[in-house]
């Protein structure tokens, strides 16, 4: 190979060599960390049909701000919801 090709790979491959450790680094990171998943179910899974749904918009909006949240981070999602 030329030396001045071979001059202008060495910093692009030492790039991508430091990319991949990173890279490395962040997922042995990742898996000695121990985080629970976040479940999520879903209690009613009746779909409304068009009329139901044109009709009953408003009120399904008060029951479902009526009932109380699940867990501290429902609570949190319920309010963040409404901000948006």
């Amino acid at each position: 190979m030329n030396r001045v090709m071979l001059d202008r790979l060495w910093p692009l491959l030492t790039g991508l060599a430091v990319l991949l450790a990173g890279v490395l680094v962040l997922e042995g990171y990742a898996a000695r960390r121990a985080a629970d998943p976040l479940r999520i179910t879903i209690q009613d899974e009746r779909i409304p049909s068009a009329d139901e749904d044109a009709g009953e918009a408003p009120a399904a909006l008060e029951r479902r701000d009526e009932a109380p949240p699940v867990s501290p981070r429902h609570a949190q999602a319920r309010t963040l919801a409404r901000r948006a």
